[in-house]
C-alpha cells in the first residue's frame, strides 16, 4: 500500500497563519460532487472540492475518465482537502504513472479550482540580435 501525505496549512514561519481545517456542520453537500464552483465560507472563496469526502473524489475520478485510478485516490485516501493541493509531482505517489493520465487530471483539479493552466508555449529562449 502506498501512502500519500498532504501538509494540511501553510506554516507560520512564512507568515502564513494556516489554513483553516474545520468544516461547517451546517454545509450542505451534494450527493455527487459539482464539477466547478465555490462556496462563501467566512469572507473566503472556497471551491466546494474542498469539502468532498474520499468517495466523492473516487467518483469525481471516474466521471473525468480515468474510471481505473479510483483506487488510487482511495487507498491513499484523498479526500477533496487533498485533492485540492495535488499536482503534477504528487500524482505518480499514488500510483499514477502515465504522463497524459497526469497532465489531464491536473488540468481537471485546475478546472474545478478556476486556476489558468500552464502556458506550454513559453519560453526562455532569447531571439538572435541583429548585429
Amino acid at each position: 500500500n502506498k501512502f500519500f501525505k498532504l501538509s494540511s496549512g501553510i506554516n507560520a514561519e512564512y507568515g502564513g497563519e494556516g489554513i483553516s481545517t474545520s468544516v461547517d456542520k451546517n454545509q450542505s453537500q451534494a450527493t455527487k460532487p459539482s464539477k466547478k464552483g465555490a462556496t462563501k465560507a467566512s469572507g473566503n472563496c472556497v471551491p466546494d472540492a474542498f469539502y468532498w469526502s474520499i468517495d466523492e473524489v473516487a467518483s469525481w475520478v471516474e466521471d473525468i475518465g480515468y474510471w481505473q485510478y479510483k483506487g488510487c485516490f482511495t487507498e491513499n485516501f484523498v479526500d477533496g482537502r487533498k485533492l485540492i493541493l495535488m499536482d503534477a509531482n504528487s500524482l505518480p505517489r499514488i500510483g499514477i504513472q502515465d504522463f497524459d493520465h497526469i497532465k489531464t487530471i491536473c488540468q481537471a483539479i485546475r478546472d474545478i479550482l478556476g486556476i489558468e493552466g500552464p502556458d506550454s508555449k513559453r519560453t526562455i529562449y532569447l531571439p538572435p540580435r541583429d548585429h
